[in-house]
């Protein structure tokens, strides 16, 4: 049984997750093109929000259910893994964590970027982030596609709202992933994984097959 103290620290301990995953304001500064926000308007209308800020809101959404005691017992199960050290996943009743288990006395300091991306996709912005980097690109379609790494394991988390989805475990270039492949057509699907030292981890999403997604993922090299 999960009582209120229980439920109190893990509450504070998401906020401080959520808080450190977060870029600095004073970094958050870009100029969009019109077209950019023409298109985010009607991204917004359609409610096809990207994956950054619909992970966002739903790990804030957890963290207010913690917070009001709404009444139900919040579920936790970690899955069970053959090794301790790595990226490691949990999941709470609605959405999955990402968390690095372990000491990387050398943390990599290495830049990523796609390599390769299908023909249609058109660069946004990038920035970084206390833990790696995102990068945003966008679609005829209006959807967005979004490449983001973790590489500072000791500051980063990636929260992943892949529960009511298709899930299929993939090797991507030697490191463990997961393909989540929603059910719903107006959510995008995305990719998970691990580089082959378990020490950076990689994520896509993106209204693509998985064979596409695969594919840009075999595609990210060091810059």
């Amino acid at each position: 049984m999960i009582n209120d103290a229980m439920l109190k620290q893990a509450a504070e301990e998401l906020a401080i997750a959520i808080n450190e995953s977060l870029p600095d304001p004073k970094e958050c500064v870009f100029q969009f093109s019109p077209k950019f926000e023409r298109k985010m308007k009607r991204l917004t209308r359609r409610a096809n929000h990207p994956i950054l800020y619909r992970n966002l809101r739903m790990a804030a959404s957890v963290l207010l259910v913690f917070m009001i005691g709404f009444g139900s017992i919040l579920t936790v199960s970690t899955e069970a893994r053959e090794i301790v050290f790595g990226w490691m996943r949990v999941r709470y009743q609605s959405m999955y964590e990402y968390f690095f288990e372990g000491e990387v006395e050398n943390p990599e300091n290495v830049v990523y970027y796609p390599k390769w991306l299908p023909e249609d996709c058109e660069f946004e912005t990038s920035y970084d982030t206390l833990s790696g980097k995102v990068y945003i690109y966008s679609t005829p379609r209006d959807s967005l596609v979004q490449f983001t790494y973790i590489s500072r394991s000791n500051t980063g988390k990636l929260y992943m709202d892949g529960v009511d989805a298709e899930q299929k475990e993939v090797m991507i270039n030697g490191g463990e992933g997961t393909l989540y492949i929603s059910y719903n057509e107006s959510v995008t699907s995305n990719l998970v994984w691990m580089n082959k030292s378990r020490t950076v981890l990689f994520s896509i999403s993106g209204d693509y097959d998985e064979d596409v997604l695969i594919k840009i993922a075999e595609n990210i090299v060091e810059k």
